[in-house]
């Protein structure tokens, strides 16, 4: 997943549009290192470079470049602007991906061939060394767009556990954007270009916008684009006059409300609330958006109607509501729709039960590829977990947000379809409490009956998750023990002792069972408690190898099934359970305290 790159800009005043406008762009696409070539970097890069010029920029475009050659190019931006003066305007863009240690943030090169961090600090530039060169430049005005998403895999004993870069920190004369928020990782883009690429290339030519305009345009666009799944960021140190990228003009300016409406806007649709979108439409009785947000609150109130009049909307808006994302991407828009290439990777939405009842909350997910089970030198890797093979999931698919709580599983009971779960049918809770909480002691048998009840009250397709499917929504595009990292952590999932071997979590850990569901932070999938809670069954029948297992996404259900693969581990697990490549097996007529399960739902034409 390409990590989240900056876009630094800095604005001067509206008369440096007569000085001379230097660009530099470095796209990196085809790395070395297996596994990090990434789509669009080179695309967006050539994207940028046209729009730069068509403001009258004289562009420098370097592709695939190496450790030397982006050194080199920090060290030739600086001397381009010096050589042009104190008026000069400079814009620098990267397209690639990059690491944040410790303190600092790091581009990567093509050729970098780094096993841990502390490689990285050898084998990558600083993005300091680019401030270094723009400062020593001395000119006033300065943009540096860093466009890149990629969740660091490298371990180390310093990692700083966050996502994508850090932030940059105010510098006076510039404004330092971000693709997204600082520590967060942003898309690659289901289509040719990078939602944020696109969105900076479509808006730098038009007239009337200043810097923190055109910014403004792009947050939304990309927000709206990616159902808040990624939200571009500024940091801002200008100084002095607006500065227009196509001239300023008198009057065209932004009006003054366009941030607090964009940030109404983007709150709104958020909330997947249509009584927040109403409040938006009154607050902001003139906004552009008035269509869109109409078309969203109709959604909203009738999910089984067809949603082309959103698709339409959204196209005209240049966003691609049919475009699958790769497995890689953490994307989405708001609304989902009634098939699978129309349903928005990212969104949420419950169907409603004939009784007229809501299902439980499922987010659409997207089809890709991954390497599934543990590589060798995983910590806690056990023999089943191999050999590794890469799989491939051809259509989006949605999956339940939570495991299923109490609450949903007796509403199956309550419809006489499902028995009470536990032992000898007292409920089964342990007395831990029902409610939010995850539905335990249930046999995987009792989870085929509550997904045939609920296909049955729906009339549509709702299913357990085949192990492959269960174990690419946990790794959520990432590579690491844990869509959070390497390391186990008690502030993403709720389980046991770190060390060997079970029990409850030392040190004062919140819960000493299970916890409602989504106490913890959604992945970036958007899905709570893929690791750790409750155990969750999955369709397959097991095995003690991969070797012949379907690579299509599909459940393995030929041969011995005696037993059936559960994923996730749960409260009272140490960490090895709670790995993404973690499974173990029971037989499918029994339950226990740490066992519940998550559905999966297909999108039917």
């Amino acid at each position: 997943m390409r990590l989240i790159f900056t876009v630094i800009l800095a604005v001067w005043f509206t008369g440096a549009a007569a000085a001379e406008r230097i660009a530099t762009i470095i796209a990196n696409s085809d790395y070395e290192r297996t596994g990090w070539d990434l789509t669009n970097p080179v695309r967006d890069g050539a994207l940028v470079k046209k729009a730069l010029e068509e403001v009258g920029f004289d562009v420098r475009l370097i592709m695939n470049a190496d450790e030397d050659e982006m050194e080199a190019a920090f060290v030739k931006h600086g001397q381009r602007l010096k050589e042009a003066g104190r008026n000069a305007v400079g814009f620098f863009y990267f397209a690639g991906h990059g690491v944040q240690s410790g303190r600092y943030n790091y581009l990567i090169p093509v050729d970098m061939n780094a096993s841990t961090e502390q490689d990285v600090w050898a084998q990558a530039p600083r993005l300091g060394l680019l401030f270094d060169a723009i400062e020593h430049a001395g000119n006033d005005t300065n943009f540096v767009i860093l466009d890149a998403c990629r969740d660091n895999p490298l371990p180390s004993a310093g990692r700083s556990g966050q996502r994508g870069l850090k932030a940059a920190g105010r510098v006076r004369g510039m404004m330092i954007a971000y693709s997204t928020a600082p520590g967060t990782t942003a898309s690659d883009g289901n289509g040719q270009y990078s939602p944020f690429a696109a969105a900076l290339a479509k808006f730098l030519p038009e007239a009337g916008l200043t810097a923190e305009g055109l910014f403004r345009r792009v947050a939304s666009a990309v927000e709206i684009q990616t159902a808040m799944a990624q939200q571009p960021w500024i940091e801002s140190g200008l100084r002095g006059a607006d500065f227009c990228f196509a001239g300023c003009g008198a009057g065209e300016g932004p009006r003054v409300s366009e941030s607090a409406e964009v940030a109404a806007l983007s709150a709104a649709f958020q909330s997947n609330d249509a009584t927040a979108l109403r409040a938006f439409l009154s607050a902001y009785p003139g906004t552009t958006n008035r269509s869109l947000v109409e078309a969203r609150i109709e959604e909203l109130e009738a999910p089984k109607t067809d949603f082309t009049k959103v698709s339409r909307l959204l196209k005209e808006q240049g966003i691609d509501p049919d475009a699958a994302a790769t497995p890689t991407v953490t994307t989405g828009a708001a609304n989902p729709s009634a098939s699978p290439t129309r349903y928005a990777v990212g969104s949420t939405f419950r169907d409603t039960l004939s009784d007229g009842s809501q299902g439980p909350e499922m987010v659409v997910v997207p089809a890709g590829s991954f390497m599934m089970g543990s590589p060798e030198n995983e910590k806690g890797r056990k023999d089943d977990e191999g050999p590794q093979r890469r799989v491939t999931i051809s259509k989006p698919f949605a999956v339940g947000k939570f495991e299923i709580t109490w609450t949903e599983w007796e509403a199956c009971v309550n419809d006489g379809a499902c028995s009470n779960a536990g032992p000898d049918g007292e409920g089964g809770d342990e007395g831990w409490g029902k409610g939010n909480r995850p539905v335990i002691n249930v046999s995987w048998n009792d989870a085929k009956a509550y997904v045939k009840w609920l296909s049955r009250k729906t009339g549509e397709t709702y299913r357990l998750l085949s192990e492959a499917e269960w174990e690419y929504v946990a790794r959520a595009g990432t590579t690491t023990a844990f869509w959070w990292g390497s390391r186990a952590s008690h502030e993403y999932a709720n389980y046991g002792k770190d060390k060997c071997c079970g029990g409850l979590a030392s040190g004062g850990d919140r819960w000493e069972n299970t916890s409602p569901v989504g106490s913890f932070s959604a992945s970036t999938f958007g899905l709570h408690d893929l690791h750790g809670n409750v155990w969750e069954w999955t369709e397959d029948c097991y095995t003690n190898s991969y070797s012949g297992a379907p690579t299509d996404g599909s459940a393995r259900v030929s041969g011995d099934c005696s037993t059936r693969v559960l994923r996730g581990g749960s409260w009272n697990n140490d960490p090895g359970g709670l790995r993404s490549a973690g499974r173990i097996w029971i037989h499918p007529a029994i339950g226990a305290s740490g066992v519940g399960f998550r559905i999966a739902r297909d999108l039917s034409d």
